[in-house]
C-alpha cells in the first residue's frame, strides 16, 4: 500500500515509541506447560507503559494440564499507554475466569481501523511479550480465545485520534461487560465481537459522538443480551453483520 513521506515518518516515530518504553505493566503469562490459578492484583498505578495489561496463555511447549484461570485485576490505573491491553489464549487452549474491575486505561497513540484488516497473528508458540501482536483492532482491550471474562466499571480513554472500537472480543464465551465507560468513535462501534457466544452488555452508555454501541459478527455468534444501556434516538444499540444472525423476537 502506497504511503506518503508524512505517513512513513509517523510510522517510524511510532516504532521508536514502542521500543523506548517498558514492555508491559501487569503481565500474567503461561506458555510452557505449567499452570496459573488464582492470581489477584490490585491498586496499581502506572505511567507511560507500552501495554498496561497483558494476560496470555500460549502453547510454546505443548504439555498436558496447561491452564491459566482465576485472574482478578482490580484498581489498575494506567496513563500514557501506546499498545492495546489484551487477554488471549490460543485455539484449543483458552484463558478462563479473568476479571477486570474498577480499572482505567488511557492511551495516547492514534489508531487506524486498518490495523484489523490483515488479522491478528496467533503466534501460539512464541515467547509471551506484550508487543507480540503489534497493533490490535481495539484501542482499549482485545479479548480472544477466552472464557468467562468479566469487565465491571472499566474506563477506556483515548487521547489521540482513533478509528477503532474500545473493546473487541474474538472467539470469547460467556463474557460480561458491565458499566463500561469509553470514548465512542464515529467510524467504529464502541464494542465489536466476532464469533462470541453468551455475551451480556449492561449499564454502558454511548457518548454523543458515537453511532453504534455493539457490533456482533460471525456465524458462531449467539446468545447476545443487552440491558440498561443508554443510546440516543439517532444512535443504534446493536447491529448484526458478517454472518451473525439477529435473534428471533423474544429470544436472546
Amino acid at each position: 500500500m502506497w504511503r506518503d513521506a508524512a505517513q512513513l515518518r509517523w510510522l517510524d516515530d511510532a516504532a521508536s515509541r514502542i521500543n523506548a518504553r517498558v514492555i508491559g505493566g501487569v503481565c500474567v503469562e503461561m506458555v510452557d506447560g505449567g499452570s496459573v490459578d488464582g492470581v489477584s492484583v490490585s491498586n496499581i498505578r502506572m505511567q507511560n507503559v507500552r501495554t498496561p495489561i497483558f494476560v496470555r496463555l500460549g502453547r510454546r511447549t505443548p504439555q498436558q494440564g496447561t491452564f491459566l484461570r482465576n485472574v482478578s485485576l482490580h484498581g489498575i490505573d494506567a496513563e500514557g499507554a501506546i499498545l492495546t491491553s489484551s487477554i488471549t489464549g490460543v485455539p484449543g487452549l483458552r484463558a478462563t475466569d479473568v476479571s477486570l474491575s474498577d480499572c482505567r486505561i488511557r492511551t495516547v497513540e492514534a489508531g487506524l481501523r486498518s490495523y484489523a484488516a490483515s488479522g491478528v497473528p496467533e503466534v501460539e508458540t512464541a515467547y509471551p511479550e506484550a508487543r507480540m501482536f503489534g497493533r490490535l483492532p481495539a484501542y482499549g482491550l482485545y479479548v480472544r480465545h477466552a472464557d468467562r471474562v468479566r469487565m465491571r466499571n472499566v474506563e477506556l480513554i483515548c487521547d489521540a485520534a482513533e478509528q477503532r472500537p474500545a473493546l473487541v472480543c474474538d472467539d470469547a464465551e460467556d463474557a460480561i461487560v458491565d458499566g463500561l465507560e469509553a470514548q465512542a468513535i464515529p467510524e467504529a462501534p464502541l464494542i465489536e465481537t466476532r464469533n462470541t457466544r453468551r455475551l451480556f452488555v449492561a449499564r454502558t452508555r454511548l457518548h454523543p459522538e458515537g453511532k453504534l454501541l455493539l457490533a456482533v459478527g460471525g456465524a458462531e455468534a449467539r446468545e447476545i443480551a443487552l440491558a440498561a444501556n443508554v443510546v440516543r434516538g439517532d444512535q443504534k444499540l446493536v447491529e448484526y453483520r458478517d454472518g451473525a444472525q439477529a435473534p428471533e423476537a423474544g429470544r436472546p
